[in-house]
């Protein structure tokens, strides 16, 4: 059994609080995002005119679809475009989106915070919010906030039973699901099919 040990040589007591509480959920394709920003002392009383700094970015998403052999399904698939393609330089670029802002809060400590120009959503995005401030003790605190962003309302999944298909014979699933992955029935879906010649 091993242990270990260490050492607090300094430990400064918080005298500050903050929050962001992101509006809108659930977010779809949005064009702006809005969020609350507020902090006040932990003795009682708002900040204010504390002088923030709000990050704002975005990563992949999950999606887990709650369907029997969901994972077996291609959900966001890029689209299909006929022509001549170089396998070798198929892959899309990966878009980053970082976006920072120096706000100040207003006489009651809080403030409606705007993210706009945000990329076209067309898989599911994680949108962080990040709230930068300098506590009273002097130390910089962070807190943070993050939601999904969803590319439609719905979400379509195919599946087909082999990788290898014979002409006339193949035989292809789907399914549709709301954004968080709850089956939809009476819905109607169009399947087209496309051939690929590797030359």
């Amino acid at each position: 059994q091993e242990t270990g040990h260490f050492i607090v040589s300094e430990y400064r007591l918080p005298l500050m609080k903050a929050a962001i509480k992101i509006q809108g959920e659930p977010l779809v394709r949005p064009s702006e995002i809005k969020a609350d920003l507020s902090a006040g002392y932990l003795s009682g009383g708002p900040a204010k005119g504390l002088k923030v700094k709000l990050r704002a970015s975005l990563q992949p998403g999950s999606f887990v679809p709650d369907v029997p052999g969901g994972t077996d399904y291609s959900f966001f698939a890029n689209p299909v475009k006929t022509g001549v393609v170089d396998s070798e330089n198929r892959q899309s670029p990966v878009e980053t989106f970082l976006k920072v802002q120096d706000l100040t809060l207003n006489n009651e400590g809080g403030l409606l915070a705007r993210v706009s120009d945000l990329p076209s959503v067309t898989k599911i995005q994680q949108f962080s919010l990040e709230l930068e401030y300098t506590d009273p003790n002097g130390e910089v605190k962070t807190t943070a906030s993050q939601v999904p962003l969803f590319p439609a309302e719905y979400v379509i999944g195919l599946r087909s039973d082999s990788w290898y298909a014979e002409p006339g014979k193949t035989k292809v699933m789907g399914v549709i699901t709301n954004n968080v992955g709850k089956p939809r029935s009476d819905r109607a879906f169009i399947v087209e099919a496309f051939r690929t010649n590797y030359i």
